[in-house]
């Protein structure tokens, strides 16, 4: 009782105010909501990162490059297309470089693609219901040390991970395969997808369960660690009904050249970014 009325205790864990991954945001955009290429439908901005002079929006080559189909110096928006997205009112950004996918049955190691932009479009951290601003200790799926020879590596699985999507918000999983060769379709023959027009072949890839981890639209989110460091793991650019599948991010931030940035979130009165978009 409670003042003498009967109550019900109720034990629902942390209650925080929702977000909505799929609308605009007021500029400087936080990461993990919705975001694309304007000819695509939508993913998700993973992070913010830099090469120390500039700063860019990461997310996959599909999102923001198209799958191969985009040229460099497009612009990319926030929300994408399919949240009413569109350009050039709502541009954050323009596709500065991404790794080209191999369609042809060679191997690939990334989907991965980066914008240019600047700290007065683009924050560093998630929306309040996140998990905020991911560190900067690239945390493998093969450590924190580069793994060689014989060595076991299965005391590294079952590591407990987190992410922010455009389309199912903050999901935790656990990674449950590392090395992962998988065939992902990019464009489906028919309705029901039972044959694929394009096909890449992804190897050394990670695998994250449960199914509900992420949904479509969820491409190009961050996956860092469940704990108070957040260090990022991998980048989300692949899905079926049970598992997930990301790039070893270690291998995304090397192909570009830059880190994580973990500077405090700007004010939306922030100064223009390191470098003026083309126009």
């Amino acid at each position: 009782q409670l003042e003498g009325i009967p109550v019900e205790v109720e034990v629902t864990g942390p209650i925080v105010a929702y977000a909505d991954p799929t609308g605009r945001f007021p500029r400087p955009v936080p990461i993990g909501v919705s975001t694309g290429h304007p000819d695509i439908t939508a993913g998700t901005i993973g992070c913010r990162v830099t090469d120390g002079s500039s700063v860019f929006a990461l997310s996959n080559n599909h999102v923001y490059a198209a799958s191969n189909a985009a040229a460099l110096y497009d612009g990319v928006i926030q929300p994408g297309t399919a949240d009413g997205g569109q350009y050039p009112e709502d541009q954050i950004g323009e596709l500065y470089d991404y790794e080209p996918i191999d369609f042809s049955g060679g191997d690939n190691i990334i989907d991965a693609a980066i914008a240019l932009s600047g700290v007065s479009l683009i924050d560093t951290m998630t929306p309040e219901d996140g998990y905020g601003i991911p560190g900067t200790v690239v945390h493998s799926a093969y450590g924190e040390v580069d793994i060689t020879g014989d060595e076991d590596l299965s005391r590294l699985l079952f590591q407990r991970v987190q992410k922010y999507g455009r389309t199912t918000g903050h999901t935790r999983g656990v990674i449950v395969a590392i090395n992962v060769t998988a065939n992902v379709c990019y464009e489906c023959a028919g309705p029901v997808c039972l044959k694929c027009a394009k096909l890449g072949r992804f190897v050394d890839q990670i695998a994250i369960r449960p199914g509900s981890f992420s949904q479509g639209g969820d491409s190009g989110s961050l996956i860092v660690t469940s704990d108070e460091q957040k260090n990022p793991v991998g980048l989300l650019f692949a899905g079926g009904d049970t598992v997930t599948f990301a790039n070893r991010i270690d291998h995304v931030l090397d192909r570009f050249n830059v880190r994580v940035d973990d500077s405090e979130p700007a004010s939306p009165a922030a100064a223009d970014g390191v470098k003026k978009l083309r126009r």
